[in-house]
């Protein structure tokens, strides 16, 4: 998806500063995702990466865990109104063990201010 940026002005421009640390922005979102109703998936995890700065690892939270909805229909639509809370916190490691191959990139790319991962 697009990057959403949670600031309180955040209609002024789209360059953003962000806000200093430890301030409310009294500011969220909703996630809606479309997806396909093949008994694959039951359930749905979301993860948020927080960056504190520029350099150091982010700190990963476990949003929430839910059911998804069930559908009659082949695509079902989930919606998620984030109130900025968290069930757990995981390292880097511990989220890097939740996918089950190693990652490695022979190198990275820059696009619209966004990182790429090439030759993987």
């Amino acid at each position: 998806s697009n990057l959403i940026p949670i600031v309180k002005d955040s209609n002024s421009t789209k360059t953003f500063n962000g806000e200093a640390e430890g301030d409310d922005t009294d500011r969220g979102c909703s996630i809606q995702a479309t997806l396909f109703n093949d008994n694959r998936f039951s359930r749905i995890r979301i993860i948020r990466l927080e960056y504190h700065d520029n350099t150091s690892e982010p700190t990963i939270y476990i949003v929430n865990e839910l059911d998804l909805p069930s559908s009659t229909s082949s695509t079902l639509t989930f919606t998620y109104n984030d109130t900025g809370t968290s069930m757990s916190e995981l390292t880097v490691e511990e989220f890097n063990d939740l996918i089950p191959y190693e990652f490695n990139a022979k190198s990275i790319a820059k696009m619209d201010n966004r990182l790429f991962a090439s030759n993987v």
